[in-house]
């Protein structure tokens, strides 16, 4: 059985955040709340897709063209992050736990919310709002980032593999199976 999870991610802009005395914050019309990121994203917001279709390999992309990659292999994936922003280098634990290891926003809770993390989350199927407020106002001034993620996960996606190239055939998302959805925030601590 074929999957794809996309995991959509932005950094908020604290100054505008805190200037702006709203804290609810999603993907969705609130572009200008994010910082522009590195390369390859060069973007407010960026999206880490995974498919897989058997156990011992997948294909992801940040940008659009997916590669093939070994499970033991995630490791080039992490750096790939790392080089859009620092805070990947913890950001892509979460993002191996939801994508190989199939975890959802109880597991992510389970496995980060620690000390220098605090996650606040939404789930449901339709957009979603995030309260950053729920972290607390001086946590908000004393952090060091606060993350947005999605994560939206399909199953029994259509695809074709050619000359070792992914084709996932559908004209939209909306043509997909959504299976599970949720959103959450990362607080990370100075």
């Amino acid at each position: 059985m074929s999957h794809l999870t996309k995991i959509f991610f932005g950094l908020i802009d604290k100054e505008k955040l805190l200037n702006s005395q709203n804290y609810e914050r999603s993907f969705w019309d609130f572009e200008e709340d994010y910082v522009k990121l590195n390369e390859p994203i060069n973007w407010e917001h960026g999206v880490f897709q995974y498919f897989s279709n058997n156990h011992d390999e997948f294909w992801s992309t940040l940008t659009g063209v997916f590669k093939k990659t070994k499970h033991e292999n995630f490791i080039e994936i992490k750096n790939e992050l790392i080089n859009i922003h620092t805070d990947f280098g913890t950001l892509s634990d979460l993002i191996e736990l939801i994508t190989l290891s199939g975890g959802d926003l109880m597991d992510v809770k389970d496995e980060f919310e620690l000390e220098n993390i605090s996650i606040e989350e939404e789930t449901g199927f339709g957009f979603q709002v995030i309260n950053l407020e729920n972290f607390g106002i001086s946590n908000i001034e004393k952090a060091s980032s606060i993350w947005v993620l999605e994560v939206l996960k399909y199953d029994e996606v259509n695809y074709d593999i050619e000359n070792n190239s992914l084709n996932l055939t559908h004209e939209s998302s909306e043509d997909l199976n959504l299976i599970e959805r949720f959103s959450f925030s990362v607080l990370l601590k100075k």
